[in-house]
């Protein structure tokens, strides 16, 4: 170990030395950088709202060593009423959990805290990798590490033990009373042992590695995966307690299979298996064929192998669901009736997936249209129901009768359906609308709320088709709905309580950014984080009926952020859409001067403007407003549309022509100092508007799409599709291949006019990113450079589409204030710019 210390602290030391090297050039950042150091985020609050905690995140200045982030855990007793105290602070905890309102469970990396809030004071457990509380009768759960023999233990809110066993690799509490562990004894003997309270109970034993358990509802049966070694294949054992008899799946289904999961459907005993099968022979050939008329291109790299089945063991029945032509299948939670389609009918990536929905109804084996959407599908829960947009209107279809009807009703957006009714609520513009699937009656709004998009935030939901947009959201009868009310026009957010036609105002409006919202089970305890441009971060506790308290603020000395100024510009562009845009101003500006400013482009980024600006150096793309600010820039964030029609870098040149227009009434931006940037789809922005305008001194573009001509007929290793998808549809919006419109994508392609540009431009990518490939800014840095243009490329290696490793991030960040120092204020004193020169 001691020659280990002696290899790594060297290179530590260099890392260092570089950072000092790479910061020195911006030391009068440090102070703002010290001063606002930390971020909370994690709230996590005892059901009685007596007791709260927060996470903050401390980051060290960028002068010294590592950067070494800290972790603190604060500790808040909000007992008083008028006084809310720190209790305490802990470091670097990895978990935290509330075994009831007076017992706090924290876990470390190498041991486990169980904290007595009354009496402060704490029972510690060495070597506890996993911990877990019993919800409603305060007891927790302790995992130990394979060097405590991997013992779980089971232990009241006062630290008695309960119950113990060695050897368990893992553990299932039912939400009941008994808690199932798997075994590992040595000498191929797994067990699984039944645990209710001090009760331990031996109910099954095999020679297989057990690889899962699931547990059904009753408590009087569990499913159990195995691993057989010899093969390398799974099997799957449904165990009847009531009855002391198992019922192995190889029985009535003598198929090898790689992998099992299994899904309860609620009638009772059926489940939904999904079972992955053996690779194919003839799969290690040398050569992989793609055909012209191919459609799921993602199964070459990721084929689909799973079977389907619904499996009644006690009936010793199973029945397969879904075909060779219909490879995706859904538990709606039916019994009798299954979603089933093929993702890849339609799917030429021209255009958003549209899937051809079939209904299989097990009981007669066939199969049913329902539909052909492209939207989202929402399911309900008993699985009698589909919801989903189609033509800008939602369509109901009812499965038993195949009846289908449409909503009409434009202001509807996302269904929620009412547990154990006939009640869709839909989240809307302007109040929340309530709808009625047996009684066909039109919706009724709940509520008004002028002006304002509708979103339920305590609602429940599961992706019932992993990969594809097929939902299941629901909402339990009689629950109150906790609502957020958000205003685009004006910016803010309101935050409240509806119940039997009641509203509580939680959250008045605001302008504030609102995170980490977390509530106790009766609604009338909250606790939340705001933020905005001139404002930190700070804690905020509420009750129900009563004015909020301020629990904590973080970075109490960064006073500077007070006296930032903000502005919101309004424009439009050419066709008259309204725009927006975020214009910072440089902190401590002097009216009677001018200063330079840095232009941000992207999408639409009014969403941003209520975000506390941390001076952070790490940044993934080298952006950083507050940096900037601080060192004298205006930042503006315009937004930008695409519309199509003309294409998506002249779009985005009109936008940001007008939002430039929108400033000519501000005498302190010097027009003649201003810098673009912007990274991936900005980029590409960033990258087109330098060969077509002369209103920027400079420009700085990472990781975007130089050649859209190229991009439409190259392949994205990242999401695994043809790079068309995006060109023609999705953010690009071209709507037409290169060949149906040649002179849309040369007019819209910024390599082909590279001899256009006339100001200095800054490139760089992550040499690993397989999202928008380096190629793209080593071709634009080619026909720069070939035109003699004035341009610097960065590559970073072992990158990807955004910087991760921190020595790069820190890089790329100092040489993007260099770069705009340079060009824009005239320091040119920086030597790593200059050898451009030579």
């Amino acid at each position: 170990m001691k020659t280990a210390i002696l290899f790594i602290i060297p290179v530590l030391l260099i890392l260092a030395g570089r950072e000092l090297t790479a910061q020195s050039r911006h030391d009068s950042l440090s102070r703002i950088a010290n001063e606002a150091s930390h971020n909370i985020s994690g709230t996590v609050m005892s059901e009685d709202g007596n007791w709260l905690t927060i996470r903050k995140r401390s980051r060290m200045p960028v002068r010294e060593i590592g950067d070494m982030d800290q972790d603190t855990l604060i500790l808040f007793d909000l007992r008083d009423p008028v006084k809310h105290s720190i209790m305490g602070y802990r470091q670097n905890v990895w978990k935290v959990v509330f075994v009831d309102n007076h017992h706090l469970l924290l876990q470390y990396e190498r041991q486990t805290e169980l904290l007595d809030l009354d009496k402060q004071s704490g029972i510690f457990y060495k070597g506890v990798k996993s911990i877990q509380s019993l919800s409603g009768n305060g007891n927790f759960l302790l995992h130990y590490s394979q060097e405590h023999n991997n013992r779980f233990e089971l232990r009241n809110n006062r630290g008695d033990l309960i119950n113990a066993a060695n050897h368990v690799t893992r553990f299932y509490p039912t939400g009941g009373n008994h808690i199932y562990a798997i075994t590992e004894n040595g000498e191929n003997r797994y067990e699984i042992v039944r645990f209710k309270g001090e009760s331990t109970e031996k109910v099954y034993e095999t020679t297989h590695k057990i690889v899962s358990l699931v547990t059904v509802p009753g408590e009087q049966e569990i499913i159990i995966c195995e691993q057989v070694t010899e093969n390398d294949y799974q099997e799957i054992v449904y165990l009847d307690f009531s009855n002391n008899i198992t019922y192995p799946l190889k029985e009535i289904l003598p198929l090898n299979f790689q992998k099992g999961s299994i899904e309860i459907i609620p009638e009772r005993n059926s489940y939904f298996l999904k079972l992955r099968m053996p690779r194919k022979k003839g799969s290690d050939s040398p050569v992989d064929i793609w055909y012209g008329n191919e459609k799921g291109l993602r199964q070459k790299f990721f084929p689909n192998r799973d079977s389907c089945f619904v499996w009644e063991p006690e009936k010793r029945r199973i029945q397969r669901i879904g075909n060779n032509q219909r490879t995706k299948n859904a538990n709606i939670g039916s019994n009798r009736y299954f979603i089933s389609l093929n993702p890849y009918h339609f799917y030429d990536y021209t255009q958003p997936p549209r899937y051809k929905v079939n209904v299989y109804d097990r009981q007669k084996d066939s199969y049913t249209l329902m539909d052909t959407t492209s939207g989202n599908l929402y399911t309900s829960p008993d699985g009698r129901n589909v919801l989903y947009k189609k033509n800008e209107a939602w369509s109901v279809y009812h499965i038993p009768t195949g009846i289908k009807r449409t909503i009409s009703n434009s202001k509807l957006n996302t269904p929620c359906f009412v547990t154990g009714t006939d009640t869709v609520l839909f989240e809307g513009e302007g109040g929340l609308l309530r709808y009625n699937l047996a009684e066909k009656e039109e919706s009724v709004q709940l509520g008004r709320f002028e002006g304002c998009q509708v979103s339920i935030l305590n609602g429940s939901s599961r992706n019932t088709l992993p990969g594809l947009n097929f939902f299941e959201k629901i909402i339990v009868a009689e629950q109150a709905l906790l609502l957020k009310l958000y205003n685009y026009q004006k910016n803010t957010s309101t935050y409240v309580l509806w119940k039997s036609g009641r509203q509580d105002t939680v959250i008045p409006p605001t302008g504030k950014r609102i995170e980490n919202l977390v509530y106790n089970s009766t609604y009338n305890r909250f606790s939340y984080t705001e933020e905005d441009y001139n404002q930190p971060p700070r804690l905020i506790y509420k009750e129900l009926g009563k004015k909020k308290q301020v629990i904590y603020q973080s970075n109490k000395a960064d006073k500077a952020v007070l006296s930032l100024k903000q502005e919101i510009v309004s424009y439009t562009n050419s066709d008259s859409i309204p725009l927006k845009g975020v214009l910072y101003y440089p902190a401590n500006y002097n009216p009677s001067l001018k200063y330079p400013m840095v232009v941000h482009i992207y999408q639409k980024q009014r969403s941003l403007s209520n975000r506390y600006p941390y001076p952070f150096y790490y940044n993934g793309l080298g952006f950083n407003i507050r940096l900037l600010i601080e060192k004298g820039y205006f930042v503006y964030l315009p937004d930008i549309v695409i519309q199509g029609k003309d294409g998506p870098g002249i779009d985005a040149l009109d936008c940001v022509n007008h939002a430039l227009d929108a400033l000519d009434g501000n005498p302190l931006i010097d027009k003649n100092r201003i810098g673009l940037i912007g990274h991936s789809f900005g980029g590409y922005e960033t990258d087109f508007i330098a060969t077509r305008s002369n209103r920027f001194a400079t420009y700085v573009s990472g990781s975007g799409h130089s050649d859209i001509i190229w991009a439409a007929n190259a392949f994205n290793y990242n999401f695994f599709f043809p790079d068309y998808v995006r060109i023609e549809a999705n953010m690009y919006k071209l709507g037409v291949a290169f060949w149906e419109n040649k002179a849309l994508y040369l007019a819209n392609n910024p390599i082909y006019q590279g001899d256009k540009v006339n100001a200095p431009v800054l490139l760089w990518s992550g040499l690993e990113d397989q999202n928008v490939t380096s190629d793209h800014s080593m071709a634009f840095y080619n026909a720069l450079r070939r035109n003699k243009k004035d341009v610097v490329a960065l590559f970073y290696k072992g990158e990807g589409h955004g910087l991760q490793q921190k020595p790069a991030q820190l890089d790329l960040t100092c040489k993007i204030l260099d770069w705009f120092d340079y060009f824009l204020k005239g320091n040119t004193d920086i030597e790593w710019i200059n050898k451009r020169l030579n």
